[in-house]
């Protein structure tokens, strides 16, 4: 029994590839072509995407940034100086008054600091240190 079928199985293998291929029904070439089309259509807007993102990353963005810092430029230095209205004569002296005081604070400011720095890496190090040392130095001679 199992001769016989594997027999004609041979004989299936043999003879299968000479058969015509059955045509396909009409109603399925046409929902398969629509679905591909369907699918086609889906997949376009994503590759303009890429296209266009591939397009803009290597030629329009240095130049659009470039543009845009020319733009920038220009309006910059065309752009009118804001009009102030004149002052008058007291405001004007006002003006310079608080001017001179904000000028006085931070002179003040950068001499303290200015000092402060000086006392802790000049005089302390070389010579409040040494002092100190010499004269605990002498202290011990003197107590021994």
């Amino acid at each position: 029994a199992l001769q016989s079928e594997l027999d004609l199985a041979r004989e299936v293998k043999t003879l299968l590839p000479g058969l015509d291929a059955p045509p396909c029904p009409p109603e399925v070439t046409q929902a398969v072509f629509r679905t591909t089309r369907r699918w086609a259509w889906a997949e376009r807007p994503r590759q303009l995407r890429r296209r266009v993102g591939r397009f803009f990353g290597r030629v329009w963005q240095p130049a659009l940034g470039l543009g845009l810092v020319a733009v920038v430029a220009v309006t910059t230095f065309l752009r009118p100086a804001p009009v102030e209205p004149p002052l008058s004569q007291e405001a004007e002296v006002q003006q310079a008054l608080a001017e001179v005081q904000w000028t006085l604070a931070y002179l003040s400011r950068v001499g303290q600091q200015t000092g402060d720095a000086v006392r802790h890496t000049v005089l302390e190090t070389s010579v409040v240190t040494p002092v100190q040392h010499a004269l605990g130095s002498a202290l011990n001679e003197e107590k021994n």
